[in-house]
C-alpha cells in the first residue's frame, strides 16, 4: 500500500496574487528537486471559485519559473483543508482565521515566512528516509513545537498583499514567497 502524499495548501485573502504564486514556486521547486510527492494547492478566505491570478502575480510566478497558465481562484473550505498536512498563509490574520474555523488545525498552521525560518534551524534527517512523507509530517510536529521559541517577540512574517499595487510591490512579494518557497523545496527533498 503506498503511502498518503504530503498535502500543503497556501492560504491568503483572494487566492489570486500571494497563495497561487507560492502554489506555483513549491510546485516548480519540488519538480526540479524530481519530486512529485507533495500535492500543492492554494485558495482564498475572501474569494469566490473561478478568478484568474493577477497578472502581476503571474509575471513573478514566470519570473521565478512557476506555471500560472491555469491559475484560478478557490474558497477555503472545510473539506479541503482537514486534509492537509501543512496550511501556511500569508499573514497572521489569515492563520488566525483558519484556526478559528478549523482548531485542530493548529498546529499544522503557520504563516508561510514563519515556517520557513523555523525549518531553517531544525535538525532534520538528511539521509533517505523510505518513508518521506512520514518524515515530512515530522518536520511539521517539530515546527509546531519550536514556534514558540524562535518566533517571540516583533518579527513580522505577513507578506503584503499585492493586490492593485505597483510592480515594485509585487517583486518585493514575489522575492519573499521565492525564498521561502525555495527552502520549503529543498527540506521536501
Amino acid at each position: 500500500m503506498a503511502a498518503r502524499e504530503f498535502a500543503v495548501m497556501f492560504v491568503c485573502t483572494g487566492n489570486i496574487c500571494r497563495s497561487p504564486l507560492a502554489e506555483q514556486l513549491l510546485t516548480a521547486g519540488m519538480r526540479a528537486n524530481l519530486q512529485n510527492d507533495v500535492v500543492v494547492t492554494s485558495a482564498g478566505l475572501q474569494t469566490i471559485d473561478g478568478v484568474p491570478m493577477d497578472p502581476l502575480s503571474a509575471q513573478q510566478s514566470v519570473l521565478y519559473g512557476g506555471d500560472p497558465s491555469n491559475a484560478i481562484s478557490h474558497k477555503v473550505d472545510r473539506e479541503s483543508s482537514l486534509r492537509q498536512d501543512l496550511i501556511l498563509t500569508m499573514t497572521r490574520k489569515h492563520q488566525t482565521d483558519i484556526v478559528s474555523r478549523y482548531p485542530n488545525l493548529l498546529k499544522r498552521t503557520f504563516l508561510l515566512r514563519e515556517f520557513a525560518e523555523i525549518v531553517e534551524v531544525l535538525h532534520t534527517d538528511s539521509e533517505a528516509d523510505t518513508r518521506v512523507n512520514e518524515r515530512r509530517r515530522r518536520i511539521v510536529v517539530q515546527a509546531a513545537m519550536m514556534r514558540g521559541q524562535l518566533t517571540r517577540g516583533s518579527i513580522d512574517f505577513d507578506i503584503i498583499d499585492p493586490y492593485r499595487k505597483s510592480v515594485e510591490v509585487h517583486a518585493t512579494v514575489g522575492e519573499s514567497i521565492h525564498r521561502a518557497t525555495s527552502t520549503l523545496a529543498e527540506l521536501f527533498r
